[in-house]
C-alpha cells in the first residue's frame, strides 16, 4: 500500500514543463504590443480562487476578483505579458489536484510552492532572452490586496500591522506603493487597476531617472 502511494506521488513529480530555447514554454500564453520592441514585460502568475480550470486564461478572460481581463490593459499600455499555467491549474490539471501535488512535493522534499517559484524563474529567463523583450524592464505580476474597511477578514489592526511590515521591507527599493479603496473587500477595483498601470509605466520607463514618493 505504501509503495503504491509512493509510486503515484513520484509519478506526479515527473511531469514537468520545459522551455527549449526559442520556443514558447508549454502551457503558456505570450501577448505583446505591435512593433519589434524591445518591450517592457510583465511575468504574470495567475491565481485560482477555487477555479482551477481557469489558469492562464485569467489574463485574457478575467476572473470574478478582477476588474476585467488584465492582458488588454497591459498590452495597450505597452507591456508584453507572459503567463504560464501553474501546477494543478489550466491545462496542467491532469498532473494532479493541488492537494495531491502538495503531498507529492512534501514526500520528496520539493514543496509545491518552490516548484511554482522555480517555474516562474525559468519563465523569467526565457522571457529575458527574447530579442523583442527588454531584459532590464521585466516586472512580476503587479499584486493587489483588497483591504475593505468593512471586511471582517482584514480588521484594522491586522491590516495596519501587515502594511507597516511590508512598507519596511520594500520602501527603500521604491518597489512599493499603497493604494486603498474603502469598501472594496478582496476585489480589484478599476481604480486599483489604473494605479497599478500607472506604477508600472513609471517603474519600467526607459532610462528612468525620475523619482516619486512611494509607500
Amino acid at each position: 500500500m505504501m509503495s503504491e502511494l509512493r509510486d503515484q506521488l513520484h509519478g506526479l513529480l515527473r511531469l514537468q514543463s520545459s522551455a527549449p530555447p526559442g520556443r514558447l514554454p508549454d502551457h503558456a500564453t505570450l501577448l505583446r504590443p505591435e512593433g519589434d520592441g524591445p518591450h517592457p514585460a510583465v511575468l504574470y502568475c495567475h491565481a485560482h480562487g477555487g477555479d482551477y480550470a481557469l489558469g492562464r486564461r485569467e489574463i485574457t478572460e478575467g476572473a470574478p476578483w478582477l476588474a476585467g481581463p488584465p492582458a488588454p490593459d497591459l498590452v495597450a499600455a505597452g507591456f508584453a505579458v507572459l503567463c504560464l499555467d501553474m501546477p494543478s491549474s489550466g491545462d496542467r490539471q491532469s498532473e494532479g489536484s493541488e492537494s495531491a501535488l502538495v503531498k507529492a512535493g512534501l514526500w520528496h522534499g520539493r514543496p509545491l510552492f518552490a516548484q511554482i517559484v522555480g517555474t516562474q524563474l525559468t519563465a523569467f529567463g526565457w522571457l529575458a532572452a527574447r530579442r523583442e523583450i527588454d531584459a532590464d524592464r521585466i516586472a512580476p505580476r503587479p499584486q493587489f490586496i483588497g483591504l475593505g474597511e468593512d471586511d471582517a477578514l482584514t480588521p484594522p489592526l491586522a491590516r495596519n500591522t501587515v502594511l507597516a511590515r511590508v512598507r519596511a521591507a520594500y520602501c527603500t527599493a521604491t518597489a512599493l506603493e499603497t493604494f486603498t479603496a474603502a469598501g472594496s473587500g478582496h476585489l480589484e477595483t478599476p481604480e486599483m487597476r489604473a494605479h497599478v498601470l500607472d506604477f508600472l509605466s513609471w517603474r519600467l520607463a526607459q532610462n528612468n531617472t525620475l523619482t516619486r514618493e512611494t509607500c
